[in-house]
């Protein structure tokens, strides 16, 4: 497990908040405020609350430096929040330049609900990037109904804007354990949905596929898909979850496609993260990433719709589940 990987990640957590608070800027207070069912219960609070959260876990995670940040509570502003999240990361960056490989599993204390905990700094380190898109997929729903054009923050978004950049650093325990994480965390939102309604499934909303069951179908045809891509150069047709469905069979066929992907997956060494995958967007255009930054992509698109579909949840009264990276370590190290 290597620090350039987390750089990397880091930078495009940066990137994609830096594109959030941009297309806020000049949104007024009035609607910066506005009451929304989802996140810190505005668009200002939930901005906040990313960058209170990464600024928590670095002061966990490094100790008193981290004393010269503002918190949460003094950066009222968006521009307050810029400035605050650029000296956040200079000093993240900083001190994770200072790193061995071996740092990467000194482990951090800290405490919650009075239970003390202790995790490696990798698990803390993906949760905070892991825990911004998840908030970031509320922030992009607030400034839709807020009239916004909203910005794609997808990672390979990035990627392509900063193609005569070096690949991004990737490495198989990463991605590995960022992919126990999704499977865990899709296999709790595939159990709630379950218990509900084909109505409520099929319940109408602005936000992610139209409901939970073309939301769940749309994770598991990015998986199908990206499989493809990866074992097949360039997949434009694939077997995508047809509309009529039930949530059964496509949790089947989810279940057939993860078990497909870790089979290719136990197979990899790190080098061949490095391979170049061509995917096929749309009959003539076709573009080139790592196997490494695919899989990245994937893991992240997973967090982003799962934040919709709990929302979705939320509003048609099942349960909500919290599905935090380091809330699975955390049942991981009480079990």
């Amino acid at each position: 497990m290597t620090p350039a990987c987390f750089q990397d990640l880091f930078s495009y957590n940066d990137w994609a908040n830096s594109r959030v608070r941009h297309t806020a800027a000049d949104l007024s207070d009035e609607q910066l405020d506005r009451p929304f069912d989802m996140g810190a219960g505005h668009l200002r609070g939930t901005i906040a609350h990313i960058y209170d959260a990464e600024r928590a876990w670095y002061e966990t995670c490094a100790g008193p430096e981290a004393d010269t940040l503002p918190h949460n509570g003094d950066t009222r502003t968006l521009d307050d929040l810029q400035q605050a999240s650029k000296q956040l990361s200079t000093l993240r960056r900083n001190w994770l330049a200072t790193f061995a490989d071996a740092d990467l599993e000194r482990e951090a204390c800290y405490s919650r609900d009075q239970q003390e905990y202790a995790h490696p700094l990798s698990d803390i380190l993906l949760h905070v990037c892991n825990h911004g898109v998840h908030h970031r997929a509320q922030a992009i729903n607030m400034l839709r109904r807020l009239g916004k054009k909203v910005p794609t923050i997808d990672l390979l978004v990035m990627r392509i804007q900063q193609r005569k950049q070096a690949a991004m650093t990737t490495d198989l325990q990463v991605l590995g354990d960022y992919y126990a994480y999704t499977d865990w965390a899709n296999g709790r939102v595939f159990d709630i949905a379950a218990t509900l309604s084909d109505e409520l499934l099929r319940h109408t909303f602005e936000m992610g596929m139209g409901c939970i069951l073309k939301t769940l179908a749309h994770l598991r045809d990015a998986e199908q898909w990206w499989y493809e891509n990866w074992h097949n150069g360039g997949a434009f047709e694939f077997d995508q979850i047809k509309r009529e469905t039930t949530i059964q069979e496509l949790h089947q066929a989810y279940t057939q496609t993860i078990a497909d992907r870790d089979k290719y997956f136990a197979n990899l060494a790190d080098g061949d993260l490095d391979r170049t995958v061509t995917a096929t967007l749309r009959e003539g255009q076709t573009l080139t990433f790592t196997l490494g930054e695919s899989m990245l992509q994937l893991c992240g698109h997973g967090t982003h719709h799962r934040a919709q579909i709990i929302n979705m949840f939320r509003h048609v009264g099942a349960e909500v589940p919290k599905l935090d990276f380091i809330a699975m370590k955390r049942q991981g190290a009480t079990a």
